[in-house]
C-alpha cells in the first residue's frame, strides 16, 4: 500500500480572535508533515470564506485523499467545515489550537457533534502544530483512513471444493457471504480449490526446489517428506499466480479436512512476505488480517483457544500448521512436518516471548458485525515444556486482567474461536478502523 494522502487546511475567522496566527499555523505545519514523510496536499493560503475553501479544494477530486487535517486558529462557521469535508470526501482531523480567547476549540466540539450525528468520521486533537502529538496522530490517523478506503475495495479469494449446501437464493454463494461483502465493501470471488491444485501439480520440480531453498533459513528442521515439500512449495508457487491474476488481497482456502495442511507451508511462507493466506476458509479473518498488515508491516497468524492454565491464569493458543517463522525465538525452533493422508505439511513452534501483541477478530450476521480487539502478552513457552503440551504452533498468552478473564470475556461478547494476533499494539488504530468501516468494537480481554 502507498503513502496516504493527507490534505491539510487552516480556517480562521476575520470577525474572532486567533487570525493572526492561522498563517505561521499554516506554514509550519506544512514544514512539519512534509519533513515527516507524509504525501501532504497543503492549502496555498488560509481559509476564511467560501471563495478561499473552493479555491484551495480545487483538484481535491483527483487527489484521492485519505485524510483532511483541518487546523482552526478561532471559531468559524459549520458551512466552511462542512464544504471542506464533502470536497475532500475524507474523514476529518479537526484539531484546535490552543488559545482558549479564540473558541477554536468550540468550533471543533461543535462540528464533532454534527459529525457523529451525521456519520461523519472524525477525530480532534489540541496544541501547536510543532507538537509531536500533532504529527503523530496524522500519521497513525491517515493511515487507518487509508486502510479503510483501499481495503474497503480489496478482493478476497475464497478457495472451497465444489459444494452444494445452498437452500435457496443464491446458486454459488450463501446469503452470510452476500451480507459481509456488502456490509465491509470487500468483493469476494468464489474459486474452486480443485483449480489452485491443478495449478500446483503444472509447477516444475526445479522452481519448487528453489523456493524450498530460499525459504530454508527459516525453517530449522524440516522434517516432512521430500516429495511433500515440493508439492507444498508447488502449491505457493501456483497461489501467487492466482493472487497475480485475479488481484487479490487475501485468501481463504477451506482446506479441513479433506485438504488437511494443503496451504499451510504457502500460507507461511506468505505471512512472512505481508499477505494473508486464511488455511481455514476463514473470509472474516482474511479481511480483518488484510487490514491489520495494512496497519503493521509484523505479520499475521491464526490461533484458537486450547487450554486455560489455571494455576498460571495464563491461555493457551493453538493452531495447526500455518503461523509465519518470524513469530518464533529462533529459526532452529521451527519445525515443517507431515500432517494430513495426502500431501500436507505443518510448520509448529513455539510463540516466543512479546511483551506487546494486538488479537482481532470479526464476528456478526445480518449485517451488523463487531470488531474484536485488544492487547495480549506472549509469555513464550520453553521447548522442552512445548514437547510435553503436545507441540503445533503453540502460545502462552495472558490479557490485562489474567489468562481467565480473557477466556471469559470471548464467551461473555460472542468471539468466536478464531483470532489473528500480531506483535506490536495496533489497538487504537483497529479501533479507529471499525468506526470508519461502521463496526462495533469490542473489547477483548478487559
Amino acid at each position: 500500500m502507498g503513502d496516504p494522502n493527507v490534505a491539510l487546511v487552516v480556517v480562521t475567522s476575520p470577525f474572532e480572535a486567533g487570525g493572526d496566527r492561522a498563517d505561521p499555523a499554516l506554514r509550519r505545519a506544512t514544514e512539519i508533515l512534509q519533513g515527516a514523510g507524509i504525501n501532504l496536499i497543503a492549502a496555498p493560503k488560509v481559509v476564511q470564506d467560501v471563495a478561499d475553501a473552493s479555491e484551495v479544494t480545487r483538484g481535491w477530486a483527483d487527489q484521492k485523499i485519505d485524510l483532511l487535517v483541518v487546523v482552526h486558529s478561532s471559531w468559524v462557521e459549520d458551512s466552511l467545515q462542512f464544504q471542506l469535508q464533502r470536497e475532500a470526501e475524507a474523514p476529518v482531523l479537526l484539531w484546535t489550537l490552543p488559545h482558549p480567547e479564540t473558541y477554536a476549540l468550540a468550533a471543533v466540539k461543535h462540528f464533532a457533534s454534527v459529525a457523529t450525528r451525521t456519520g461523519i468520521a472524525y477525530k480532534w486533537g489540541q496544541g501547536e502544530v510543532d507538537d509531536p502529538e500533532f504529527v503523530d496522530t496524522v500519521k497513525s490517523y491517515s493511515k487507518t483512513a487509508a486502510v479503510a478506503r483501499r481495503f474497503r475495495k480489496a478482493r478476497v479469494a475464497l478457495l472451497t471444493p465444489r459444494t452444494a449446501w445452498r437452500m435457496f437464493g443464491p446458486m454459488d454463494m450463501s446469503y452470510d457471504e452476500w451480507d459481509l461483502a456488502n456490509s465491509l465493501g470487500i468483493t469476494l470471488l468464489h474459486l474452486e480449490l480443485e483449480e489452485l491444485i491443478a495449478k500446483a501439480e503444472k509447477e516444475s520440480n526445479a522452481e519448487a526446489q528453489a523456493e524450498i531453498d530460499r525459504h530454508a533459513h527459516n525453517y530449522g528442521q524440516i522434517e516432512a517428506a521430500d516429495e511433500r515439500m515440493i508439492f507444498s512449495s508447488k502449491v505457493y508457487l501456483a497461489a501467487k499466480k492466482m493472487i497475480e491474476s485475479y488481484g487479490l488481497d487475501a485468501m481463504a482456502a477451506a482446506c479441513y479436512p479433506t485438504h488437511f495442511g494443503l496451504v499451510n507451508l504457502a500460507s507461511s511462507w506468505m505471512s512472512d512476505e505481508g499477505f494473508h493466506f486464511d488455511p481455514e476458509g476463514d473470509v472474516g479473518s482474511a479481511i480483518v488480517a488484510n487490514a491489520m498488515l495494512g496497519l503493521s508491516a509484523k505479520p499475521v497468524c491464526l490461533a484458537e483457544p486450547v487450554l486455560l492454565r489455571k494455576d498460571q491464569d495464563t491461555l493457551l493458543l493453538r493452531h495447526e500448521g500455518s503461523a509465519p517463522s518470524q513469530l518464533a525465538a529462533s529459526p532452529s525452533e521451527v519445525h515443517v512436518i507431515d500432517l494430513g493422508d495426502l500431501r500436507g505439511t505443518l510448520i509448529e513452534f513455539p510463540l516466543r516471548k512479546l511483551e506487546s501483541m494486538t488479537a482481532a477478530t470479526i464476528a456478526g450476521h445480518g449485517g451488523q458485525y463487531s470488531l474484536y480487539t485488544g492487547k495480549i502478552r506472549s509469555l513464550g513457552i520453553p521447548e522442552a515444556e512445548w514437547e510435553t503440551l503436545g507441540r503445533g504452533f503453540l502460545a502462552d498468552v495472558t490479557g490485562p486482567q489474567g489468562g481467565a478473564a480473557l477466556l471469559e470475556g470471548m464467551f461473555a461478547s460472542g468471539q468466536d474461536h478464531h483470532m489473528l494476533l500480531q506483535e506490536g499494539d495496533q489497538v487504537e488504530q483497529l479501533t479507529a478502523l471499525a468506526a470508519l468501516w461502521g463496526l462495533d468494537v469490542v473489547a477483548i480481554g478487559k
